[in-house]
């Protein structure tokens, strides 16, 4: 009787699921773009990474951000800013490396400047100064006089 019972469980409980279904799984947000794949940045998916000051918002607009898998082991990345007035702006931009947990690894690229000509997009490539960078932020700013 015990083995019956026991028996009619199990069956009951491998019942739950469907046959050849996959087990259920909580809704995931979609897949984040390998790195080598060009990064869009707009309003529904910016990438957090770059910043761009307020003085230049609606004056500066990034593009893309680009990751292409390096062979020499050194963090490489192409930004492409776009200049959406009708007159030159005048940028500076600072760059801080990343590790494999997102912290800093207190190498920083000083401002560089930066000149844009009017409705000019710009493609910036940066490299990494050390081998064990693997992430980074870049902030532009408004360069100063």
């Amino acid at each position: 009787m015990k083995f019956a019972l026991l028996l009619v469980t199990l069956l009951a409980l491998a019942g739950c699921a469907a046959p050849g279904s996959p087990p259920a799984s909580p809704p995931s947000s979609p897949p984040a773009p390998p790195p080598s794949q060009p990064v869009p940045v707009g309003a529904k998916n910016p990438d957090k990474r770059v910043t761009v000051d307020a003085a230049l918002r609606g004056i500066l607009q990034i593009k893309q951000v680009r990751v292409p898998p390096s062979a020499a082991g050194y963090l490489e990345f192409q930004v492409d800013v776009e200049n959406l007035g009708a007159s030159v702006v005048r940028v500076v931009y600072e760059v801080d490396w990343l590790d494999n947990a997102g912290e800093s690894l207190g190498v920083s690229m000083d401002e560089r400047p930066c000149t844009l000509m009017a409705h000019e997009t710009l493609p910036i490539t940066i490299a990494s100064p050390v081998p064990t960078a693997r992430d980074f932020r870049v902030t532009f700013s408004p360069r100063k006089p």
